[in-house]
């Protein structure tokens, strides 16, 4: 599967479930990086319209600048290849310093990265809290808010991812 596949399914996703334990990952790395812009995804399944995010796999903003990020291709492929099981990329995540709104650039990039996209924001006060995170999904060219939800109950539905 490529990474345009995901198109279909990114349109039928109405919200983003994440467990406690996925989203501590997540903060701990955004924390971490600070200044620098930390990034990474969020693998897990695909449940009717509910995309539940079962791992937190890390990577490297090679950027390694406050305002911005730039993946590395080759490891975001090899990330793609190697999920495990029935698992499939439903997320890509990143920090803002400020705001979670997506920056300009954020709208572009959406657009080549079909995922929900989860911005934690207001992390230059040393906060990664659930209240500074917002999610989003493009769509042809519209940006749409993706509901976010934070529930064990995603811990007790995991496999291997």
């Amino acid at each position: 599967m490529s990474w345009h596949d995901n198109r279909r399914k990114l349109r039928n996703i109405n919200m983003l479930v994440l467990s406690p334990r996925v989203f501590e990952e997540v903060q701990k790395h955004v924390i971490g990086q600070y200044p620098v812009e930390a990034c990474g995804f969020l693998a897990g399944s695909l449940d009717r319209d509910v995309a539940k995010a079962e791992r937190c796999i890390i990577l490297k903003n090679i950027a390694a600048t406050a305002d911005r990020f730039v993946l590395d291709p080759t490891e975001c492929e090899q990330v793609r290849q190697n999920l495990q099981g029935n698992a499939e990329l439903i997320a890509f995540f990143h920090s803002h310093a400020k705001s979670p709104e997506p920056s300009g650039l954020d709208k572009i990039n959406m657009r080549f990265l079909p995922l929900v996209w989860l911005i934690l924001g207001w992390v230059e006060n040393g906060i990664a809290s659930e209240n500074n995170c917002l999610a989003f999904k493009i769509e042809r060219r519209d940006l749409l808010p993706v509901p976010l939800r934070f529930s064990a109950q995603v811990d007790d539905t995991l496999g291997s991812v």
